[in-house]
């Protein structure tokens, strides 16, 4: 399997004017993440984000994680704080 290196480069554009060597602790945000988030933040804003549909999304995230390594959903891990 192959992808085109450049068109996922330009999904995060700050990696067009920097290097960044420490993505294992803060990576440039892509586009479509920083689309998700911008989203979320605002469905929160507006609705106080409901418990059951952050967890719906939540596991929907969690069988596309699975789906991405080839992996049954109940092999993938959440975590989260309380």
């Amino acid at each position: 399997m192959s992808y085109d290196v450049a068109a996922v480069r330009r999904l995060s554009p700050a990696v067009e004017r920097m290097t960044c060597p420490d993505a294992g602790f803060q990576s440039p945000l892509s586009v479509p993440v920083k689309e998700r988030l911008e989203a979320f933040i605002a469905w929160s804003f507006d609705t106080a984000g409901p418990k059951s549909e952050w967890l719906a999304g939540m596991e929907a995230v969690r069988g596309q994680t699975a789906a991405f390594v080839n992996a049954a959903r109940e092999e993938i891990a959440t975590l989260r704080r309380r």
